[in-house]
């Protein structure tokens, strides 16, 4: 093997077909990361429902402050 945590795959016959690497490590993201993407996603929702136009009357204060602050929108 060339690599030291590589890992080598065999055929049925015993000869080495493929090095396969081992997958990155991911880093854990922060708990600020983590509200800050949850907001990304409910403000996507928001202007979703917006865009369809017959759930406009129910959004909320918090749908509003979202568009507002990801999309610029004033309502």
């Amino acid at each position: 093997m060339t690599k030291k945590n590589a890992h080598e795959q065999f055929n049925l016959f015993g000869t080495s077909t493929i090095i396969v690497d081992p997958k990155k490590i991911r880093s854990a993201i922060s708990d600020e990361e983590r509200i800050k993407r949850k907001e990304k996603v409910e403000a996507h929702i928001a202007w979703k429902l917006l865009k369809s136009r017959k759930f406009s009357e129910n959004l909320t204060e918090r749908h509003k402050f979202l568009l507002q602050k990801y999309y610029g929108i004033k309502l």
